[in-house]
């Protein structure tokens, strides 16, 4: 077995065993926004987050205010997709 092989071998076990973390992580989130008080915290962070609103107030555009907001949504967006992801693993 040449160097070039073992490296291969090597890189091929670290992305089995990130892909199994990841499977792992998602299945966690689905697991626990299922109940009813992962339905309440979720529903929350979803009102604080403020994923319904995408429109920028009228007046003066603050570029950090709407990257701020942004990135709110996008943490939201996230976790919505690893319970997603976990629920099709699950």
């Amino acid at each position: 077995m040449t160097e070039n092989d073992v490296k291969k071998k090597q890189r091929e076990e670290e992305a089995e065993k990130s892909a199994a973390v990841v499977k792992a992580v998602h299945i966690a989130y689905a697991t626990i926004f299922s109940g009813d008080k992962g339905k309440l915290v979720l529903d929350d962070l979803e009102k604080f987050c403020k994923t319904d609103n995408t429109i920028v107030a009228a007046g003066p555009i603050d570029p950090y205010r709407v990257l701020y907001k942004n990135g709110k949504r996008d943490v939201c967006d996230a976790i919505k997709r690893m319970i997603k992801k976990g629920n099709e693993h699950g």
